[in-house]
């Protein structure tokens, strides 16, 4: 069964890392934070987000067997 809550966590947790990545960027471009710094981060954000994906597409499927 698909929980709700489990569903707006999953949305907030995917907002917070797109959010996380805009802030990000614009410190790179900044100069307020080194590409290398950029790079670590960025990875650690982007695996948050393509995990926010995978727990979207499990639902979608789970949904779209019912």
């Amino acid at each position: 069964m698909v929980d709700l809550n489990t569903c707006a966590c999953i949305y907030r947790t995917l907002r917070e890392a797109q959010n996380a990545q805009a802030g990000l960027a614009e410190k790179l471009v900044s100069g307020k934070l080194g590409k290398q710094q950029f790079v670590d981060q960025e990875a650690i954000v982007t695996r948050k987000k393509n995990e926010c994906r995978d727990k979207i597409a499990a639902i979608t499927s789970f949904l779209q067997s019912m």
